[in-house]
């Protein structure tokens, strides 16, 4: 099964193919046959629990799928905040308030009040990038270097992104406070 520059992941998906023939897109016709050949084979009760554990098979890649689906989605607007949100460039804001919290403690420097200065801060300059790209839409979408940004590329839509910008600066606000 394992050849010379195969990974554990490609191997395990080799070996699922050959168990499964295609679960995500067809499950409940790629256990039919599985099914039926231990219905054909086996007597009356067995057949009855065959199509039991077809049923429950089929039901377990319907919910494979569905969470498939829900981290594929996770990931999608994940990526897109952090677009938006312009996460290194507000990283460095972070880390120079971090650094003025530090100076300006004193002799001790309170871990918890750090902690929440720069989680606060993060998410006030995230809010801020992003109420940005949303009113800088047409200007973006006219340049190559900002034209595959969410917003102009049409991959969120510019009421979302406020909610995303209203929800993160309040937040971040109140955490500051």
């Amino acid at each position: 099964m394992w050849r010379g520059g195969a990974t554990a992941a490609s191997a395990a998906r080799a070996f699922r193919s050959r168990l499964l023939p295609d679960p995500i897109h067809n499950p409940v016709t790629s256990l039919a046959p599985v099914a039926s050949a231990r219905a054909s084979s086996s007597s009356a009760p067995s057949a009855a629990a065959s199509n039991t554990i077809a049923e429950a098979a089929a039901a377990a890649a319907a919910v494979s799928q569905q969470a498939g689906s829900v981290s594929d989605a996770l990931r999608y607007y994940g990526r897109c905040y952090w677009e938006l949100s312009k996460a290194r460039l507000s990283a460095l804001v972070v880390a120079t308030s971090g650094a003025g919290y530090v100076l300006g403690s004193g002799n001790i420097v309170d871990i918890a009040g750090l902690c929440f200065t720069c989680t606060g801060t993060m998410m006030v300059a995230a809010s801020a990038n992003t109420l940005n790209q949303v009113f800088e839409i047409k200007n973006d979408a006219k340049m190559k270097r900002t034209m595959r940004r969410p917003l102009p590329s049409g991959r969120i839509s510019p009421a979302h992104a406020a909610m995303w910008a209203t929800s993160v600066g309040a937040a971040g606000t109140a955490l500051l406070a």
